[in-house]
């Protein structure tokens, strides 16, 4: 709770690094789950109490990015503080307070006054504790799902929405998105088509959309999963999932419409968008088989309740195709068993948010 990080601050604060330890551990160990923001919360006081400056800097790219350069100046000296590095760390608040406004001078020379008092060093035990929980949050962020769209990690991602968004203004500039000659022309997947050798609208069917509703959604969704997934897996690994999986699913379509002697039209990204989560899905699996961190687990359960989520959603709206969504799924899930992920401890992931911009 927000009352529990206020708490630990007020600890901190004090100069009772070790109580603020002992009440953290007692908060967990008692079962007590805060929400992201909050838990992230929590860890600032915790790692920057306690001297953890790499830890600090984790949570502020986490979830503190949008605060000032100051502030996150302000909590890396505090932390350098605590750690010993008293005269680097006060050289650093004087920095701050020469041009600091309002409320800072205050809370910067409370600082300095507190650099100057011994600070007493945590024992083993507790320093065990602190490390614990910068494992935890190193997990959480690689395997977090918070990455922001406008992150330099989510260049691809970007991409693709505007390739999207050009091809619905082709639509509309040749006919409209809601007109099937349109859509036939451009590329829609005619699987009898397909059938006879026109193998390019396995590809162009997946930048198509019928209607301003259709291309919304699909792009939503690939806004909200998209970045996160490009961020764990890398580019190059991304688009490649990104395109077999809108690939694989028009070619099931295709197999069944000609199975079942029933030809199909279809258009739309949702293919891709499953494959990425397919794709999120298998990245959450290999986490938790290599290293069981609860994040991978939880995450992994959430793209597993989107693909039933979904699956409901398309056996009561016909219009929606259960074919192409689970084959999208299971080709993104599939192909990125085997391309592998940037998820391991020894690979470096950029910061959930883009930590850069605030600066």
């Amino acid at each position: 709770s927000e009352l529990f990080s206020m708490v630990l601050r007020a600890h901190g604060e004090t100069g009772d690094t070790a109580g603020m330890v002992d009440v953290f551990e007692r908060h967990r160990s008692g079962g007590h789950r805060s929400i992201a923001a909050l838990r992230d919360a929590e860890r600032l006081s915790l790692f920057s109490f306690a001297g953890d400056a790499e830890g600090v800097r984790r949570v502020l790219a986490r979830s503190f990015a949008a605060l000032p350069p100051i502030a996150h100046d302000f909590w890396l000296a505090t932390a350098r503080m605590t750690a010993g590095e008293t005269e680097a760390a006060r050289a650093e608040f004087e920095r701050l307070l020469a041009t600091a406004r309002d409320p800072w001078p205050r809370i910067l020379r409370r600082r300095i006054e507190q650099a100057a008092a011994p600070h007493q060093p945590l024992d083993e035990r507790r320093r065990a504790i602190v490390a614990r929980e910068a494992a935890a949050c190193e997990a959480d962020s690689r395997f977090g799902g918070a990455t922001s769209l406008f992150s330099p990690a989510a260049l691809v991602t970007r991409l693709l929405i505007v390739a999207n968004l050009v091809m619905f203004a082709i639509e509309v500039w040749q006919g409209g998105s809601t007109d099937f000659d349109t859509l036939f022309r451009l590329g829609g997947l005619a699987t009898d088509r397909v059938l006879d050798g026109e193998w390019w609208r396995l590809v162009a069917a997946t930048f198509l959309h019928f209607g301003p509703v259709h291309l919304a959604m699909n792009l939503a969704a690939l806004a909200s999963l998209g970045p996160a997934a490009e961020n764990q897996m890398g580019r190059l690994r991304y688009l490649v999932v990104y395109l077999l999986a809108g690939i694989g699913a028009a070619a099931v379509c295709t197999a069944w419409a000609a199975i079942s002697g029933r030809p199909l039209f279809v258009v739309g990204a949702s293919g891709s968008v499953m494959g990425i989560v397919g794709a999120s899905a298998a990245t959450m699996l290999r986490g938790w088989i290599r290293e069981r961190a609860p994040a991978a687990r939880n995450r992994g359960l959430v793209m597993a309740g989107y693909v039933i989520a979904q699956m409901v959603i398309d056996s009561m709206v016909p219009a929606f195709s259960f074919i192409s969504h689970l084959a999208g799924a299971l080709v993104g899930f599939t192909a990125t068993l085997l391309l592998g992920d940037r998820l391991g401890r020894d690979q470096r992931v950029a910061p959930a948010p883009d930590a850069a911009a605030s600066r």
